[in-house]
């Protein structure tokens, strides 16, 4: 069985510019238009919570290094 792996956020970043350069470059209807641009909110949602819990955990390790000093 195949595991689904989360993109990194690298993947990420390249396809929110794909869908950047998407709605600037083709003449797309406004549905699509407003899709793409909920996408491209959505994927910067995703790295915006993985840099916070990036963030919570550097805390974390400095508040478990203080209490073990």
């Amino acid at each position: 069985m195949y595991k689904f792996r989360e993109p990194t956020d690298r993947e990420l970043n390249t396809e929110i510019t794909r869908l950047e350069s998407l709605l600037r470059i083709y003449k797309i209807d406004e549905s699509t238009k407003i899709w793409v641009e909920n996408e491209i909110e959505r994927l910067q949602g995703i790295i915006t919570k993985r840099e916070e819990q990036k963030e919570e955990a550097k805390e974390k390790r400095k508040k478990k290094a203080k209490r073990a000093v």
